[in-house]
Order: C-alpha cells, then structure tokens, then sequence
C-alpha cells in the first residue's frame, strides 16, 4: 500500500513539475522564475540571456554556400575558358551571402531609432529589398552568362546544383547542408 501512496505522489510530482514549465512560459522573459521576481522584464536571467545573444557572432551563411560552390566548381570541370564566367558568378553569390549575414546581425542588434517615423521605417524596409532584389538579379545575369558557355554535360549538372547556394539565401533561411542533404549526393 505505501508503494501505490509513493507512486501516485511521484506522479502527481512530475505532472505538477511538467505543467509549471508551460505555466511559467506563459510569462514574458521565459519561464525562469516567478512572476513577480522577474516581472513583465523577464528578471536577470532573461536580460543576461539577450545581451550574450546580441553580442553572439551571427551564423555566417557564407560558409556553407563556399562549400557548395567548391563542390560544384570540381564536378563541373570548368575549362579556363568557362573560369571567368564561374568566378563573376561565385563572387556575386558569396557577396549576397555576406550580406545576408551582416543583415541578420544588423536585426538582432539594431533597434529603431525613438525619432523615426514609421514611414521611414518602410522605405528603409523597401530600399533593403530593392537592394537584395538588384543583387539576385544580377547573379541571376552571371549565372545565365555562365550557364550559356557550359558543355551539355556540365549543364545537366549545374540544371540540378547551380541553384541550390542562393535558394535559401533568397528566402532568408540558412543555406542547405547544416543537417540537410549533401549536394553530392544529387548527382
């Protein structure tokens, strides 16, 4: 009989234990204590948290998309003829990814200056996306121009692959290959 009273007391233990973690998330700040030692601020802990994450180097996207143009330059075989085209294209992607990794540092650690008004805050937010639009075109020019000197061989290749750095980035997510599928593999 105390074996079942001991049970049933652990396991009214670990439900309590598991719904005060969604209770507590329910909190701004997390769910690290309290509501009143932290507050609506989300107490220390939370703000200590913040300031490690603004200070954290932003996840440089330019990395793997180095990895995949390195992989498609050795499958493609490229003649010193085609290595012009290549490397305008490759330059124009790994610029794009540079930026896009400065401008998810400028996100987390920037905030809005208190005299701007929100319509400046839109044309800013249009005048980034004219910019990223000009430079997808213009890889897309280097890639056409690129694709345009390649043998049939090398276009089956580059029809499945020449795409595939600049997708992600496009879209704003980090690049294929962290935990995604290997390139080489798509053969």
């Amino acid at each position: 009989m105390d074996t079942m009273k001991l049970t049933i007391a652990f396991t009214v233990a670990v439900v309590t234990a598991v719904s005060a973690q969604g209770v507590c998330a329910q909190y701004p700040g997390g769910g690290g204590g309290s509501p009143g030692a932290g507050g609506m601020g989300g107490g220390r802990a939370a703000a200590s948290a913040a300031k490690a994450r603004d200070r954290t180097p932003p996840e440089d996207v330019g990395a793997p998309v180095q990895v995949q143009l390195d992989r498609l330059e050795d499958d493609l075989k490229l003649t010193p003829q085609q290595r012009g085209a290549w490397n305008t294209y490759a330059d124009k992607v790994l610029r794009f990814a540079d930026d896009m990794t400065r401008a998810r540092f400028e996100a987390r650690t920037s905030s809005v200056p208190a005299d701007t008004t929100a319509t400046q805050q839109l044309d800013r937010l249009a005048d980034k996306a004219r910019n990223r639009s000009t430079a997808i075109e213009d890889i897309a020019d280097s890639g056409k121009t690129l694709y345009a000197m390649l043998s049939p061989e090398q276009r089956a290749i580059a029809d499945r692959r020449l795409l595939l750095p600049m997708l992600s980035l496009a879209n704003g997510l980090p690049p294929p290959g962290r935990g995604g599928t290997d390139s080489r593999s798509e053969r």
